[in-house]
């Protein structure tokens, strides 16, 4: 059973080669096919074959196509495994929105946490912090995040967009909800008191990227 979510947001060519995904860019890159729950090509310049849509259907891959705003509008789904995926498709419309919302936002402050820690990882061992930025951007570990707000951290441009007395906010209502339900979310409750230490240390109006500040503070780098 398919456990890889694999997205695609640079130019790139699909086709099938044996049992995997050949992902061709600069080098190319190998999936097997047994490994993908499901593909979301984010980007206008891919190409794929046949193969790769029969794959999919042979393998039960959910395939998503972006539109200019980056959001899903688009999917194939296997024909013989409708039901299954009808069925799960109901559960997570059955979801309420704001649990929903909630689950996004602790997602990209997750990530933005982690990005500020490997920034301030490679500045502690003396590495060019620019160069590994582009060295994931050209891999699986993409993401937008690390796109845009990566670069912000490295310009060192911390002008909020989204306050981080809001994300404190919105972390301690995801860990009191998690705590109701005798739930255990390591990496949100890590998450949760980097935020909180911010607001306490007076970085509440920051942006939530002002984390790497209290790391390199942590660190003794400031």
């Amino acid at each position: 059973m398919g456990w890889r979510s694999v997205m695609i947001s640079r130019p790139a060519k699909l086709r099938r080669e044996h049992f995997s995904l050949a992902i061709e860019q600069e080098q190319t890159a190998f999936v097997p096919f047994e490994d993908i729950a499901i593909i979301i090509l984010n980007h206008r310049e891919i190409q794929l074959t046949h193969p790769v849509l029969s794959a999919c259907a042979d393998y039960g891959i959910g395939l998503y196509t972006t539109g200019d705003n980056h959001q899903p509008n688009g999917v194939f789904l296997p024909f013989l495994a409708h039901s299954r995926t009808t069925r799960l498709m109901r559960k997570q419309m059955d979801i309420p929105r704001p649990l929903a919302k909630q689950a996004w936002a602790n997602i990209i402050r997750c990530k933005i946490e982690n990005q500020a820690a490997v920034l301030r990882f490679c500045a502690k061992n003396g590495v060019d912090r620019s160069k590994v930025r582009e060295a994931l951007l050209g891999g699986f570990a993409y993401s937008k995040i690390l796109e845009n707000h990566g670069q912000r951290m490295l310009d060192r441009n911390f002008k909020p967009g989204f306050k981080s007395w809001m994300h404190e906010k919105d972390l301690n209502i995801v860990m009191q909800t998690a705590h109701e339900l005798g739930l255990c979310l390591p990496g949100s409750a890590a998450t949760a008191q980097m935020f909180n230490a911010m607001v306490g240390s007076g970085m509440g109006e920051e942006d939530s990227i002002a984390v790497l500040k209290l790391l390199e503070r942590l660190s003794g780098q400031q």
